[in-house]
């Protein structure tokens, strides 16, 4: 018997892979991904993240992103990520002007 597994994986990067630091490209790249083993955890994530932000008194829109938020909004998310039903991880490279 043949059995098929799906997964939900999101991809999202930050930062400017342009290999020139000096002329303004990021010195780092990030890539980072969140993997869920099926639907109903990401659908029952995406209404935690909703829960999340209206606890902080943020717009049902607002993006949480690690630069320009504050450092309690980015705790706060963080503290809630490590109770979600999901794998994630993050790749980070530094990234240096060639000689």
């Amino acid at each position: 018997m043949l059995y098929r597994r799906s997964m939900l994986v999101f991809l999202d990067d930050s930062g400017d892979p342009g290999f020139k630091v000096a002329k303004g490209s990021t010195p780092c790249f990030v890539i980072a991904l969140v993997i869920f083993d099926d639907d109903l955890e990401a659908e029952k994530c995406a209404v935690a993240i909703k829960e999340l932000r209206r606890t902080l008194g943020l717009s049902d829109n607002y993006e949480f992103r690690f630069n320009g938020s504050n450092r309690d909004i980015r705790l706060a998310f963080l503290r809630w990520l490590v109770t979600c039903s999901c794998s994630w991880m993050q790749l980070r490279h530094a990234l240096r002007s060639p000689p």
